[in-house]
Order: C-alpha cells, then structure tokens, then sequence
C-alpha cells in the first residue's frame, strides 16, 4: 500500500483574452491530491533577482497521465511549484516523480 502525508493542488493555465491579441495567465484548480513531498536544495540565483531563493521539490504521487509540464503547476503549503521534469518512478505505471522549483514571491 502506498502511503502519501501531504496534500498539493494540481492547477492548469488557461489563458484569457482581455484585449484582442493580449492574454493574461488564468490558473484554475483541476484536483487536490495526495502526495509525498522533500525538499532538494536551496540555492542562490542572481540570474532573475539578486538574492532571491529557489528550492528544489521532489514530488512522489501515484501514477496518471494528467499531468503536462508546460501547462500544469502545483500549489504545496502556500508556495508554488513550478513543475521541470515528470518520469514514471519505476516504469511500472504505479507512481510518478516531479521534480519542481519553488522561488520567493510566487
């Protein structure tokens, strides 16, 4: 049996036009699911924002395929975690690994 102790939120974008050829980002909520989740590390990026932290989340849920990188994101404990890789974590169809990036301010 598997055992998952934290619960995140699957959200898909949806862009709206507001303005002919002008859209906005419209996150909508699809499903609230059972998960295990750890933080990876943390790290300092002055690429975007001098000084502005990233942790690195790793996501273990049971298996589906309604999950799209480009299109989905999870909300974990008030953060958002923006998701950059999705595998099957043993190619059995049994459970699946995200790995995602939280920063401040999102």
């Amino acid at each position: 049996m598997l055992n998952y102790k934290h619960r995140i939120v699957l959200q898909s974008n949806s862009p709206t036009e507001f303005r002919a050829g002008c859209y906005t980002e419209s996150w909508a909520t699809v499903t609230t699911l059972w998960a295990n989740v750890a933080t990876m590390a943390m790290a300092e990026n002055y690429q975007f924002k001098k000084g502005q932290q990233i942790s690195n989340i790793l996501i273990v849920m049971r298996y589906t395929t309604s999950i799209d990188k480009a299109t989905c994101r999870f909300l974990y404990e008030g953060q958002t975690v923006h998701i950059m890789n999705v595998r099957d974590k043993h190619g059995k169809k049994k459970e699946i690994v995200i790995e995602g990036r939280v920063e401040d301010g999102t």
